[in-house]
């Protein structure tokens, strides 16, 4: 059903949250809001940035539900946090539907994780456009047993109006794609996949290249997105490949909405910064990247290292605990605790081999005892690294800051742009890595050269 039939319908058993005064509203356009959902294991929440991004920049009006931030003129939400989960029940739907329709919004974008999919929250919303950027089956699948069948599910419930735009990237997309051949979807990928996957020419819409380029550097990327006969060069500050099919997944969003201003979107991912994913903040000849995991960044990191751009690879890193029960009830604790024994394992070797220092610390550590639960991440890293356990931290990001020396690379992981942190036994902190960061420049006298993405 449309925006203003599932307000009508929601509102028959949820009332809508408190909204700030609408000063831009003038009059009625419920049948103009397009309601965008991006799925997918990685990418929906910078696809999804991105694209408000320009969008905001075009002049249009949007709404975006996403767990960088909540980005809503009528919501109290703060703009400079980030949420769990966008939408994790009915009654934050309805409060993201009411809010474009009360602000008049043109667009409205939602993240669609797989908890959303699982409650069949978003089973009566018509969307214009629904994208689903790529399936990793073990992304979530200790909560989610059929984890692939719910990402797919959000193209398989989709009506013959809407749009489907895909990323043919790995083998649940592409079985999905030929799954459902009668219905018309988008695709993006790379050359080098589509390859690799033996897709025809004419199952990828919009490809990816970087014929006679240099695609990755510790400077960002570089690479073409080929749209039929026409070939558009893209470069931004952004790090790592990945970020090069979010770009082209927005640049597929954005052709098929017939909006796509090729000029303006390379201005707007030049130098956008993506907040909580890969922020990068220069100071003092080092580079400091805050983000929300290490994988793969710590590989390419230490392939720019090889190619003599970077000095050493430092990470501060720290697994989440998991004395609260209630953070994982849809599980059974024992079948949760044998996999983060083994995800524990599997990051703390990835780790070892990548980088050359460690400050092992807390993250979200629940209820268990602070000092055992780095002890047991301290002892799976490797012997003859440089590694230390530091239970602040505050003060192990410190640390790692004053010893870095002359082009050295600090990845700050696992927080991302989350202002609230369990860091033991009922108590929670409150702040956010990136401003810790700067406070700590500060205070040194040493300046920020920029701070991008």
């Amino acid at each position: 059903m449309k925006a203003k039939e599932f307000r009508k319908n929601a509102n028959n058993k949820y009332t809508e949250s408190p909204k700030k005064y609408n000063k831009f509203f003038k009059g009625n356009k419920e049948d103009d809001l397009k309601i965008i959902g991006i799925t997918g294991s990685k990418g929906k929440s910078g696809v999804a940035y991105i694209l408000n991004e320009y969008l905001k920049k075009l002049g249009y009006k949007t709404v975006m539900y996403s767990s960088i931030m909540i980005d809503s003129e009528l919501s109290y939400n703060s703009k400079s946090e980030s949420i769990e989960t966008p939408l994790r029940d009915e009654q934050m739907l309805l409060d993201a539907v009411s809010e474009a329709l009360d602000y008049e919004a043109d667009y409205l974008i939602l993240e669609i994780n797989e908890s959303t999919l699982n409650k069949h929250l978003i089973d009566n919303l018509d969307f214009d456009v629904r994208v689903l950027t790529n399936i990793v089956p073990k992304q979530n699948d200790i909560i989610y047993s059929n984890y692939v069948e719910l990402k797919k599910s959000f193209f398989r419930t989709a009506n013959k109006n809407e749009t489907l735009i895909m990323g043919s990237v790995d083998p649940d997309t592409i079985s999905l794609y030929n799954e459902l051949k009668d219905k018309k979807i988008v695709t993006f990928s790379t050359e080098y996949l589509s390859k690799r996957y033996s897709l025809k020419h004419n199952d990828v819409d919009y490809y990816i290249n970087a014929k006679d380029l240099l695609f990755e550097s510790i400077n960002g990327i570089n690479f073409n997105i080929v749209d039929k006969n026409k070939v558009h060069n893209f470069n931004s500050t952004l790090l790592f490949g990945y970020n090069a099919l979010n770009i082209a997944c927005v640049y597929s969003i954005l052709n098929e909405l017939k909006i796509l201003d090729v000029d303006k979107l390379k201005e707007i991912i030049k130098n956008i910064t993506i907040p909580g994913r890969e922020e990068i903040i220069k100071t003092n000849g080092i580079k400091i990247i805050i983000s929300l995991t290490c994988v793969p960044h710590l590989e390419k990191l230490k392939q720019f290292k090889d190619n003599g751009e970077v000095n050493k690879v430092i990470i501060i890193t720290g697994a989440s605990g998991y004395g609260y029960v209630n953070w994982h009830n849809e599980v059974n604790l024992e079948k949760y605790l044998e996999d983060k024994e083994y995800s524990m394992k599997f990051a703390y070797n990835y780790i070892g081999q990548y980088a050359d220092k460690v400050y092992v610390t807390v993250t979200d550590i629940g209820a268990v005892n602070v000092d055992e639960w780095l002890d047991i991440q301290f002892n799976l890293l490797p012997s003859e690294i440089f590694k230390e356990k530091i239970s602040d931290r505050k003060e192990s990001i410190r640390q790692s800051i004053i010893n870095a020396n002359q082009n050295d690379i600090i990845l700050v992981c696992g927080r991302g742009n989350r202002r609230i942190m369990c860091d033991g036994i009922n108590h929670i902190s409150n702040f956010i890595d990136k401003d810790i960061i700067l406070e700590i420049i500060k205070d040194l006298g040493w300046g920020v050269e920029n701070v991008s993405s």
